[in-house]
């Protein structure tokens, strides 16, 4: 079983519980009036902690864009509390909390026929606020990524619109899912989980407002989502993918048990529901993502083209008890389908050695491994095998930041290949479409000469005919697919004296399947 993030934060609330003096009742009944106040209070506070959280997304980045230069990438702004850079998330969590459990003030203390809805039936921040949490986190991982804009005015500008149309469909799909279960609870006599007919269509205003800004930001002068670090097709896959966020938080808000798998709303652990729909296109009937792979969400890529199986092994003095295992893979070239810690992700995986616990969890840009074993161990050798689907082949060289750009100036028979912008040389085009207006796509190419002149070969890489990094945007640098597919060892714990052990590393193989 894959461990999630969320499970630590659990912990870390619980503290903050315990240190405010909050205590945990037994669910006890409660009279209507008091469960009406208690559900009017977490709408009004969730929605203060869904503002502050997707503000601190779009605060984070603005600062982020303002960075020119960055030989890495970001990645300040996709995991709490990073990305909380003023701490106003953090702050209204903390206000938050105290006004629904606090010892004093809090209005759904003991409310026992409201905070049964919630894991443990006792206090309700311990579960909404990881909730909220988490979704705060998808959304900037789905929707902004970690590129690095250097400081293009209309890359930057398209961000920003993204940005924008995100918080606005959130804010206004939660508002309105609490208005609407506030007006049923106005007459009810008892209190589950938010009433369907409340996300019908709780976005109408922001939107079509969403589409319309990110089409004149972003479409219209041609950037796309991966130029950003977002997705695409744009405005499409932003405007859609906020729209089942802000669902998801109206429903964590209300109740997180007892969910139903195909009644279109999307409840705790799923990834999706399209309710009568699953399991005939992109929500299984298990309620998880089924696409992600070579398809539209990889720029121009089209579709699977065989697999390739990636073997990781390890290297060890002494017999594990559990490792894990970060494998980083050229994001444009390979994919799996399914996305997260999901069972279509997890079936991509062979495990060479008997593991008692194990999970697999996709970023889409790099896979993290979990294995536990109660038995005789890990020891050096093949431990896993993952099967992806090929999207393009692995002769094929990359910019190593900007991975959608292939072949970067090593076709010696080429000589004008990867021209550039006229308003902008770090943007490789094939034609003036490319360009952001009113640029042209002109000469000189980045490859001049044939064959082209090349530079130094980066450190690690296995380049044909040319090794420059012309071809490349900005600080990227011209390498093969094998140089970005590597792993990298975390906790390898003794199955002797259950210590970290040192000296262990990994290593991978690839093999190409028609």
């Amino acid at each position: 079983m894959f461990m999630r993030a969320t499970g630590h934060r659990c912990a870390g609330f619980a503290l903050v519980l315990a240190l405010l003096g909050v205590a945990r009742p037994d669910p006890a009944s409660a009279d209507v009036k008091t469960s009406r106040l208690c559900r009017k209070t977490l709408g009004i506070e969730a929605q203060k902690m869904v503002k502050a959280g997707v503000g601190a997304v779009d605060a984070c980045n603005k600062e982020n864009d303002k960075v020119c230069t960055s030989p890495s990438g970001r990645t300040g702004c996709v995991t709490l509390p990073s990305l909380d850079v003023k701490g106003k998330y953090s702050q209204q969590t903390g206000k938050s909390l105290v006004a629904i459990d606090g010892l004093e003030k809090g209005k759904c203390r003991g409310v026992g026929d409201v905070t049964v809805n919630y894991p443990g039936g006792t206090t309700v921040s311990d579960s909404l606020i990881p909730a909220i949490g988490a979704e705060i986190e998808g959304t900037a991982n789905a929707i902004d990524g970690v590129a690095s804009l250097l400081c293009d005015k209309a890359r930057v500008k398209c961000r920003q619109a993204i940005g924008k149309a995100r918080t606005g469909i959130i804010s206004e799909a939660v508002k309105n899912a609490v208005k609407c279960q506030a007006g049923i609870d106005g007459s009810a006599t008892t209190f589950g989980k938010l009433d369907a007919s409340c996300v019908a269509d709780p976005a109408p205003k922001a939107y079509p407002k969403g589409v319309d800004g990110i089409a004149k930001a972003c479409v219209t002068p041609g950037v796309t989502g991966a130029d950003v670090g977002s997705c695409d097709p744009l405005p499409g896959c932003v405007v859609d993918a906020a729209l089942a966020t802000g669902k998801s938080l109206a429903a964590d808000i209300f109740s997180q048990t007892g969910f139903a798998c195909g009644n279109g709303l999307i409840e705790g652990a799923e990834q999706c529901d399209d309710g009568a729909s699953n399991g005939t296109g992109a929500c299984s009937s298990n309620c998880e993502i089924v696409g992600l792979t070579c398809d539209g969400s990889y720029a121009g890529v089209g579709a699977a083209n065989g697999t390739r199986v990636v073997t990781i092994s390890i290297d060890t003095p002494e017999p594990l008890s559990g490792v894990e295992i970060n494998l980083d893979y050229p994001q444009f070239q390979v994919g799996i389908p399914g996305t997260g810690n999901s069972s279509i992700v997890n079936a991509r995986a062979e495990y060479l050695q008997t593991a008692d616990l194990s999970g697999m969890n996709d970023a889409e840009t790099d896979l993290k491994l979990a294995l536990v074993s109660l038995g005789s161990g890990f020891t050096t050798g093949g431990l896993v095998k993952v099967t992806f689907d090929n999207c393009v082949s692995a002769s094929l060289n990359v910019c190593n930041r900007t991975q959608n750009v292939m072949n970067c100036c090593n076709n010696t028979a080429d000589s004008t290949q990867y021209r550039t912008c006229s308003n902008d040389s770090g943007r490789v085009c094939s034609s003036s479409a490319d360009c952001v207006a009113p640029g042209t796509c002109a000469a000189p190419a980045l490859c001049p000469a044939n064959p082209p002149s090349c530079g130094t070969q980066p450190s690690g890489s296995s380049l044909g005919a040319c090794s420059t990094n012309g071809g490349c945007p900005a600080d990227n640098a011209c390498v093969s697919q094998a140089a970005i597919l590597t792993c990298s060892v975390a906790s390898p714990t003794s199955l002797a004296t259950s210590q970290l052990v040192s000296g262990v590393t990994c290593s991978v193989g690839i093999q190409e399947i028609p």
